[in-house]
């Protein structure tokens, strides 16, 4: 599932994703892509520009 289609599921405190770590409500995971899309905004990127993530599979 991509992130913008886990943003318009669940209630903000359902669980959206669990690993051996622990969980991630709606409400984190929202809070969380939006803190990451400040930050993009705030280095200069704008809507339409592409960005590439590369991470691991975990709630951390």
């Amino acid at each position: 599932m991509l992130f913008s289609e886990m943003l318009d599921h669940g209630q903000d405190d359902a669980v959206a994703i669990v690993d051996p770590q622990g969980s991630v409500t709606y409400g984190e995971f929202r809070a969380a892509v939006a803190g990451f899309a400040a930050r993009l905004r705030h280095m200069g990127l704008v809507k339409g520009d592409r960005v590439a993530l590369w991470g691991y599979n975990s709630t951390n």
